[in-house]
């Protein structure tokens, strides 16, 4: 198995749904309307082909705060997988 390169994206756009993940106790996958994936300094960008698509991101439960959807957030995220997206630790910010 080949492990993942370090790479970060800043997206932005519009959460449409919020859902608890079954296999991972204490994470939401956010459903992301993607805008914008702007390159991060110092790491390449694996999303960008993200906008004007959806994207669904993991986000700790601590980090969610009170996003809902309809927000429109900020967040980074890593590609972690094929089909893995993860926010950063910090999670997604109302803008």
């Amino acid at each position: 198995m080949v492990a993942p390169i370090e790479n970060w994206a800043e997206l932005t756009g519009t959460v449409r749904e919020v859902s608890p993940r079954a296999d991972a106790p204490g994470v939401s996958e956010l459903r992301l309307a993607v805008d914008e994936a702007r390159d991060v300094a110092g790491f390449p960008n694996l999303l960008t082909e993200a906008p004007g698509g959806e994207l669904a991101v993991c986000v700790d439960d601590d980090s969610l705060g009170a996003i809902e959807p309809g927000t429109r957030v900020r967040v980074r995220a890593q590609r972690a997988g094929p089909r893995t997206v993860v926010a950063h630790a910090d999670g997604p910010i109302a803008c």
